[in-house]
């Protein structure tokens, strides 16, 4: 267990603060964070489609991990990823694929967590990418959620990783996702967000960000979002309207974070 004083250091809402708390842990404290977080966990060790610092700011959430390798190295799927890093960025988050997926999600990191100090290497240290299962589909109506897994995970996220950005990418018309999402988040109501803004960037049709203001029961604040659309699909395959999405919502949630 650590002291009160480096729990809030660690997983409060500045920026500075979370870096200095995570790159400050012994190796001791660092080895009971990650045994207390893989407690209870359905699968060995720590699940493949789990790549995440202790400490994000920022969590993106899929239903899987993709179908889209990096062609320059085996593919990973079935082996569990390294534990969760403190201060540093995790090793999976550097991957490379087809798509651009990881590209894109880095660049949401890098645009939300920012201060005059904060380098690309910082935002992706408190960044993390989880999913719902753990196997790879490269269609998110094919994925079958394991509401065992997915509340593992989701309670993960609230409770331990504590972001203060969840930001749901392909969960809009997944039923048992959203339903476990209710049940987790308290306040969370996919007929009630409590608020919506339109995706400007894009006129051709209407997209919305909703998104509900949580709480977990540490008094963490998390912010939950259903992004307008999956970046593997259209129009966020476009990446300068993915990068226009980015900035529209970290313009409107700048004041959230500290530095």
């Amino acid at each position: 267990m650590l002291p009160a004083s480096e729990t809030g250091r660690i997983w409060g809402d500045s920026i500075s603060e979370r870096l200095d708390g995570a790159r400050s842990l012994s190796g001791s404290m660092l080895a009971a964070v990650h045994e207390d977080f893989c407690e209870g966990c359905p699968v060995a060790v720590w699940p493949y489609g789990s790549a995440t610092s202790i400490n994000p700011l920022l969590v993106t959430l899929g239903p899987s991990p993709g179908r889209s390798p990096d062609g320059r190295v085996a593919d990973p799927a079935g082996k569990p990823l390294d534990l969760p890093t403190a201060g540093v960025k995790h090793p999976h988050t550097a991957y490379e694929d087809r798509k651009r997926f990881w590209c894109k999600i880095r660049g949401l990191a890098s645009t939300v967590i920012q201060s005059d100090t904060t380098s690309s290497e910082d935002s992706y240290a408190l960044f993390g990418n989880m999913n719902l299962n753990p196997n790879r589909s490269g269609r998110a109506s094919d994925v079958e959620i394991d509401p065992v897994f997915g509340e593992w995970v989701l309670r993960t996220i609230r409770d331990k990783l504590r972001p203060r950005f969840v930001v749901c990418l392909g969960l809009k018309r997944k039923p048992e996702a959203v339903e476990l999402l209710s049940r987790v988040f308290d306040g969370f109501d996919t007929a009630r967000p409590h608020a919506q803004y339109p995706l400007k960037c894009y006129q051709e049709r209407r997209y919305v960000f909703q998104e509900w203001d949580c709480k977990g029961p540490q008094g963490n604040e998390i912010k939950v979002v259903l992004w307008p659309q999956h970046p593997s699909r259209s129009p966020l395959t476009n990446l300068e309207i993915w990068r226009g999405a980015c900035q529209e919502f970290s313009e409107r949630h700048r004041g959230l974070i500290r530095p």
